[in-house]
């Protein structure tokens, strides 16, 4: 009995955690589904504009859609796809930070970029870790049904070793009835 009360208790207060860190968490994520994104640190020969067109021109050439997140004055996160933003609204945001990506670039596409003197890293999005949510719903939601299912399989579990174990025969005998 102690044990079951024990492993109620242990969902009970992780289900709360979660509900906790859900209440506190408003903001969007990126635009799923993304395939990867690259990180572009360091400085260039090229004018921030020269850039831009040959991320827009990558993007052209491998047939994928590039994101860009930016912090507005009124400190909300958006994010500019690179393929239908004008060059004005480009201009002052700088060349440096993280990109995504909804298509794959292999890393000779990025090499244009590296040639330039700049910083560039690639990282592939891996599919196990976007899976159904891309196409479901929300991670918490998954999260929430694996954990219930996994509570009733732990109180089965109990509930088998306490009918092993012969201390509860209450519940074998209303089985049989």
């Amino acid at each position: 009995m102690k044990l079951k009360l024990g492993v109620i208790g242990l969902f009970f207060c992780l289900i709360a955690a979660i509900g906790l860190v859900s209440i506190s968490d408003t903001q969007k994520p990126i635009p799923l589904p993304i395939d990867g994104a690259f990180s572009i640190q360091g400085k260039s020969n090229l004018s921030n504009e020269e850039i831009y067109q040959m991320i827009s021109g990558l993007s052209e050439e491998k047939k994928v859609k590039i994101y860009k997140p930016v912090v507005q004055n009124s400190g909300q996160l958006t994010y500019i796809n690179l393929d239908d933003a004008s060059h004005e609204q480009l201009k002052s945001i700088p060349i440096t930070g993280m990109y995504y990506t909804l298509g794959e670039i292999d890393s000779n596409g990025l090499k244009k970029l590296t040639s330039t003197g700049l910083q560039v890293v690639y990282m592939a999005y891996p599919w196990y870790m976007g899976g159904m949510i891309q196409f479901t719903g929300s991670l918490r939601f998954l999260l929430m049904i694996s954990i219930y299912l996994t509570l009733l399989v732990v109180l089965f579990v109990v509930r088998a070793r306490q009918i092993k174990e012969g201390s509860d025969t209450t519940f074998f005998r209303i089985a049989c009835i």
